[in-house]
């Protein structure tokens, strides 16, 4: 069952016990979601017994929120009244394809009390990871050289969005896909919204990252569950990062697309969100084997 947050009262009452939420603002971000998005998500959840929720409008509309990315109010959903109605909650970045073969990443996260994280941030090991940052980053980084350099930007990330000095136990997840529980992370959620703030484009994931570390209650489950073409574009096409996206280039990517939403769960456009604009379902559906 789809549900709208604005619709929602104190007597919602759920369909499942669990419930993918997401959060979409604005008339142009919700038709492209509708259009290209809702359907594999509304097929996704009636096949493994979520209700979906989606935001549409901002659940703290103080100044100070307004001053702050969007991205941080997610901050804030396992504080509403419906969601305490729900065992756990998938959280989707509504900047993001499901596969129709996307399996229940619940059964990734068995343990109630655990976040559910995207597995990645720790690989230190990863070429691919090691190539991407040199092309970020525009520098050489010998072999030896790439465990440690990751993690000194692991650090630093922390250092210069918070202000905390952390070891190698900490790393920065991508929180656009989350597993949670009310009941359990309600504490964690709200300490990230109150007590940080961050005026980076990388917005609540380091204070998120850093809380849902602390707390020592993590479980990664596969990077299919959040799989980035950023990383592949940054790759094969770095010379397109230097000026918006256009249908040509799109023209030019998609049968790369193609290929990673084929072996996605979830196709997540972090960073390439301007793409999305440009696709049509059929360009991807069905994905390709």
């Amino acid at each position: 069952m789809l549900f709208i947050s604005s619709q929602i009262g104190d007597s919602h009452v759920p369909t499942n016990r669990n419930a993918i939420v997401s959060m979409v603002i604005g008339d142009n971000f919700i038709k492209q979601w509708v259009g290209l998005c809702q359907g594999e998500w509304v097929n996704y959840a009636k096949r493994h017994g979520f209700d979906i929720i989606m935001i549409n409008r901002p659940l703290d509309e103080s100044g100070y929120a307004a001053s702050r990315s969007p991205a941080w109010q997610k901050l804030l959903i396992l504080d509403q009244p419906w969601a305490a109605k729900y065992e756990r909650i998938i959280w989707l970045d509504s900047d993001i394809l499901i596969n129709p073969t996307a399996p229940n990443i619940l059964g990734s996260v068995p343990d109630h009390t655990h976040v559910g994280v995207p597995v990645g941030s720790r690989d230190h090991e990863s070429p691919i990871l090691h190539a991407v940052n040199e092309r970020l980053y525009n520098v050489k980084i010998l072999p030896e050289e790439w465990p440690g350099t990751h993690r000194a930007i692991n650090g630093s990330i922390f250092r210069d969005t918070i202000n905390v000095d952390l070891d190698d136990s900490f790393c920065m997840f991508c929180t656009g896909v989350l597993v949670v529980s009310p009941k359990y992370h309600r504490e964690i959620f709200l300490r990230s919204y109150n007590n940080y703030n961050s005026e980076s484009r990388l917005y609540e994931q380091p204070a998120l990252s850093y809380e849902i570390c602390k707390s020592g209650k993590v479980t990664e489950f596969s990077t299919r569950f959040n799989w980035m073409p950023m990383l592949m574009m940054l790759l094969y096409f770095p010379e397109f990062w230097s000026t918006p996206f256009t249908k040509e280039k799109y023209l030019e990517m998609l049968p790369m697309l193609r290929k990673e939403f084929a072996i996605s769960y979830f196709l997540h456009f972090a960073g390439c969100g301007g793409l999305m604009k440009f696709i049509s379902p059929e360009d991807l559906y069905p994905p390709i084997r």
